[in-house]
């Protein structure tokens, strides 16, 4: 489907969701917590203990330690999720708090729920879009940097278009693929992103698979 979206409305819709999209919508609650209970077999890498109501130790399967909850374990339930990705640079897991509980667990598999694929996909068209403002400004014809099929079928549905009266500008029928494509083929341009051609590749060829 081709479609224009309004920058500043894009902008907005995206900082509204990443205010809603927070730790709270991807992890475990405690209500669904698998504790540690040393006679029992317990396959989770991170387990939670509980005592006397309260929770201020875990047990990692790793080591087979008893460990007391730090500072360092914990993270707000009002921490973004983009923030998250952040701290799991750190390590693999952190207790949510709320006030004085501990209300949940969050694990860096946690980040495949939805929550975080529609952000993700928000952010990547943020990319898509800058991407298409930037370029459309440098190569004013594209075909030149794409493989014959991706210009036929632009052609093609530009053609469809064009004979119901829509007009559009051909930038408008890219994808991210075709933008990633115009970078690895234009280095000065990339020079001028401050990278090299190789750091390019490294830092969003995955884009283009996800």
């Amino acid at each position: 489907i081709t479609f224009m979206v309004n920058q500043d409305k894009f902008d907005a819709v995206l900082d509204d969701l990443k205010d809603k999209l927070t730790v709270e919508r991807i992890m475990v609650s405690r209500k669904k917590f698998k504790f540690y209970f040393p006679e029992k077999k317990n396959e989770f890498d991170i387990m939670p203990i509980e005592e006397k109501g309260k929770i201020n130790k875990f047990w990692v399967k790793q080591t087979n330690e008893i460990k007391e909850i730090n500072s360092e374990d914990i993270i707000s339930s009002k921490l973004d999720l983009i923030s998250l990705v952040d701290c799991f640079q750190e390590k693999t897991f952190y207790f949510i708090k709320h006030g004085k509980d501990i209300i949940g667990l969050v694990n860096i598999a946690d980040l495949n729920k939805s929550p975080m694929r529609v952000l993700l996909y928000l952010l990547i068209a943020e990319i898509e879009l800058s991407l298409k403002k930037f370029l459309s400004k440098t190569i004013e014809d594209p075909f030149p940097y794409l493989v014959e099929d991706r210009i036929k079928k632009i052609s093609d549905d530009k053609g469809k278009d064009i004979k119901n009266n829509l007009d559009l500008n051909i930038y408008e029928y890219l994808y991210m693929g075709d933008y990633l494509t115009f970078l690895e083929k234009q280095e000065l341009i990339i020079k001028k992103m401050g990278l090299s051609k190789n750091k390019f590749k490294e830092k969003y060829g995955f884009i283009d698979n996800f």
